[in-house]
């Protein structure tokens, strides 16, 4: 056998003898080695330089690309005034050289234009120049601007083109920073959302995080899976907030990521987040400053904090019908003009509850208009404002949302039996009753407001969130004997869009932002102050106010948590 091998290899030594011999300077090429590492996502804002030097360091150990392609956002708009979905430097890019043979074959497909002072300009781009010459110095560097008018087909196009073009040893870096102009605590619950779709690639997802570029995270994510780099190592996740001692309500969020060869398990990791807000009321004076202004009024101020959010929840006080009826100024029945929807839209609204005391007051037609008209908008719904054993409930992601009109008499028997029937329907899904009750106008919960939710958690809610009042009233945590859990009450959740302007108390309101991780859950906490039926965050010393409180009327071993607006806790909700 030994003798047959060597017979057949012989020929092949005696050829590259004879080369070499021919040749003395000719070399055998070595065979190519994978990268241990494809890319990475890295923020452009210097506030996070030491995450931006970690981040080069890091794989600069590791990898020495021969191609760097950096993707960045096009922050000041220079794709849309020339025209281009993309803009890529020239020939030589400071003391980086281009690799202008691959972005020859980009423009062969894409509409790019190379633009050298555009590039250099967005410091997407121009903040890593330094980083690159230090660390990268011999690599080819193709940088990207990224329109934001690019859409997911063209980003897959993309992706597409570079996996093809690009060579074995190729690193891919997105140049962007995560949440925007929103304190901490918010933007961490909407990195949670993102980190979820961009690590575990939910496609279709993408366009709706809350980030400066989504396409360049698409672009990225997908050529590192096409090529097997799917595990991945977060190095750093902050915050503009941690590089000052003083409040910020409005931060950037920075998160720095390689990915790495290899398979990862996308159940891993799946956070979900939802929102929940009070009252919403688009009729009287509040119709009047929308007529004044546009459908978007009354979120104009308030729209960023839900961006990307997976639900977004609130009240919706009213019917929408296709002709709009005026009640006089003074009445307590109310009709939505049918581009409500619009307005819903823009604020993010995705979710609505009908169970209240103002959604029949234009009668079953009313009723069945509003359906068609939220249907038609794509906004979802529950809940009905008296017939709660026929109402519609949602159930997506492990979560049931179910509304309940306690303003109207009932029978309380018959409630306890219905949310029992539900939650034994669902003995695996956390299923959240959002309850219209209690009395209005007072900041405390009543002992039968106690003894109601009690009941029904009990039976089968998990968590509780109250409307109908007006003002914001006390968290309560609960624990209850019959099923073995701990849980929260929000008693109200007081106003969100109202035009009750006659005490501070009604023109307040709050947010309740959930992270939802198996039975970890994180409760963000956010007072809103409305200003002509316009929700704002509350600056730093009103809401410091407002949270101590609130803190000082709710459950004695919740006060820490409300006062720094967030409680976290373990609810055990799946059925034993």
């Amino acid at each position: 056998m030994g003798k047959q091998l060597f017979k057949l290899i012989l020929p092949i030594i005696i050829f590259t003898v004879i080369l070499i011999s021919v040749n003395p300077n000719l070399t055998i090429a070595p065979e190519v080695q994978e990268p241990t590492i494809i890319g990475g996502v890295v923020p452009h804002h210097l506030v996070a330089k030491d995450v931006i030097k970690d981040f080069y360091e890091n794989i600069s150990k590791k990898v020495k690309p021969d191609v760097i392609v950096l993707l960045s956002p096009d922050h000041f708009g220079k794709c849309v005034s020339i025209g281009a979905s993309f803009i890529t430097g020239n020939s030589q890019f400071h003391e980086l050289s281009i690799a202008i043979d691959e972005i020859n074959k980009i423009k062969s497909r894409f509409n790019i234009i190379e633009d050298n002072a555009s590039v250099y300009l967005d410091h997407g781009i121009a903040n890593h120049v330094p980083f690159l010459n230090n660390y990268f110095k011999e690599s080819l560097v193709i940088p990207i601007l990224v329109s934001p008018t690019v859409s997911l087909s063209i980003a897959k196009e993309f992706a597409d083109t570079l996996n093809n073009i690009l060579p074995l040893n190729s690193l891919i870096i997105a140049s962007v920073d995560f949440s925007h102009y929103l304190p901490k605590s918010i933007e961490e619950v909407h990195d949670k959302k993102s980190l979820r779709v961009f690590l575990n690639f939910e496609e279709n997802e993408f366009p709706k995080i809350d980030v400066d570029s989504w396409q360049s995270l698409y672009i990225l994510r997908s050529i590192s899976i096409k090529r097997g780099y799917e595990k991945y190592e977060i190095i750093a996740h902050k915050n503009a907030q941690d590089y000052t001692r003083e409040y910020l309500s409005s931060s950037t969020s920075y998160v720095s990521c390689i990915f790495e060869k290899g398979k990862i398990n996308t159940q891993d990791f799946r956070p979900i987040t939802l929102s929940f807000v009070g009252d919403i009321m688009l009729d009287r004076g509040v119709y009047k400053k929308i007529l004044l202004n546009s459908y978007f009024y009354p979120f104009y101020n308030i729209e960023q904090a839900f961006r990307g959010l997976d639900y977004v929840v609130g009240n919706l006080e009213g019917p929408i019908t296709y002709k709009k009826v005026n009640f006089p100024r003074d009445s307590l029945r109310f009709c939505f003009d049918k581009d409500s929807t619009k307005t819903l839209q823009y604020g993010h609204f995705n979710i609505v509850s009908l169970a209240n005391n103002h959604t029949d007051n234009m009668g079953v037609t009313g009723i069945k208009e509003t359906k068609e008209i939220l249907k038609n908008g794509n906004i979802e719904f529950f809940g009905e404002p008296w017939d709660f054993t026929n109402s519609n409930i949602i159930e997506k992601d492990g979560i049931v949302l179910v509304g309940f009109n306690a303003t109207f008499p009932f029978k309380l028997n018959e409630v306890k039996a219905w949310i029992k029937h539900i939650k034994e329907s669902h003995k695996d899904d956390f299923l959240i009753l959002f309850m219209h009750f209690g009395e209005e106008y007072i900041d405390k919960s009543t002992s039968y407001d106690s003894y109601l939710a009690h009941t029904l958690i009990d039976e089968g809610a998990d968590l509780i969130i109250g409307s109908h009042p007006h003002v914001v009233k006390d968290i309560e945590l609960y624990a209850s004997k019959k099923r073995g859990l701990k849980t929260l009450i929000f008693y109200s959740l007081g106003n969100f869009v109202f035009d009750q302007y006659f005490s501070k108390e009604t023109q307040e309101g709050l947010i309740v932002f959930i992270v939802k991780n198996a039975k970890n859950f994180e409760f963000v906490i956010e007072p809103v102050s409305l200003y002509q039926s316009q929700p704002k965050l509350m600056e730093e010393n009103e809401r410091e106010k407002f949270l101590m409180n609130l803190a000082n009327r709710s459950d004695m071993s919740l006060r820490e948590s409300i006062k720094k607006g967030m409680i976290n806790l373990t609810i055990d909700y799946q059925a034993h």
